[in-house]
């Protein structure tokens, strides 16, 4: 199986591909319970950061690299990761001060609110090692610049960049829309956005189709103070012209 991992509002939104072209799509309410489910895959790319700055790392450079791939549009879609003790702190303060204590910069209120799913996407890949070798982070917005030789134009939050990207999707997995359609008919908007889907399913099909041709921004990775690799992955597709 190769699994495209999101998160939404009732916890994680998983896509599920198999070798017979058959999908299957869950939320589960934490990633434990998705290990526990999905732990004999073959690949799962998730987008939360895995592996995080500290010590003489202040930046990720797979975080550098992808904002220098998606340029000045759409580089703040991918959120600087925070440091290890921040993402255990107890309150926002006190995560706000360590962050700033020890990479140098302030924690945003948009990556607070994602740090319950950094923390025990952590808390697995530290204590895990069969997961460290299954479970990649990837995002969605690269595996999209790399589907279609270019970044998105239109907001993933709007109808149009709703579209676009379904397009995109289609163009390399023709049962994308039967996904998303399902999906949409199965979970209510207040558990599940759209954009959700559309984001669990690039990784997915990033998963599959690149399963063996995976390609790791930086080429060089980083270990963290844990030894956990900081990266994030994509499918170099054919006949596309990159310029990295």
């Amino acid at each position: 199986m190769y699994i495209g991992v999101d998160g939404c509002k009732a916890g994680w939104f998983v896509v599920s591909l198999d070798d017979k072209d058959e999908f299957k799509i869950d939320i589960l309410s934490d990633i434990h319970s998705l290990w526990d489910t999905y732990s004999c895959s073959s690949s799962i790319l998730i987008d939360i950061p895995i592996g995080l700055p500290g010590g003489n790392i202040t930046n990720r450079k797979c975080d550098l690299g992808a904002r220098k791939i998606l340029g000045l549009k759409k580089r703040s879609c991918v959120f600087p990761a925070p440091c290890r003790p921040a993402v255990y702190a107890k309150d926002y303060r006190k995560a706000n001060n360590l962050n700033r204590k020890i990479i140098g910069k302030g924690l945003s209120y948009q990556v607070w609110n994602i740090i319950p799913k950094i923390r025990e996407t952590d808390v697995l890949v530290t204590g895990d090692s069969n997961a460290r070798k299954v479970i990649r982070e990837s995002h969605p917005e690269i595996c999209f610049w790399s589907m279609a030789g270019k970044v998105m134009t239109y907001s993933k939050k709007t109808t149009g960049g709703i579209r676009e990207r379904l397009k995109i999707l289609k163009s390399v997995y023709s049962r994308s829309e039967e996904i998303f359609n399902y999906a949409l008919e199965k979970y209510k908007r207040k558990y599940l956005g759209r954009d959700d889907i559309l984001d669990a399913i690039s990784l997915a099909v990033t998963a599959k189709e690149g399963v063996w041709y995976l390609i790791s921004i930086p080429h060089d990775p980083q270990f963290d103070l844990k030894e956990i690799q900081m990266e994030i992955v994509y499918r170099k597709w054919r006949n596309i012209n990159y310029n990295v």
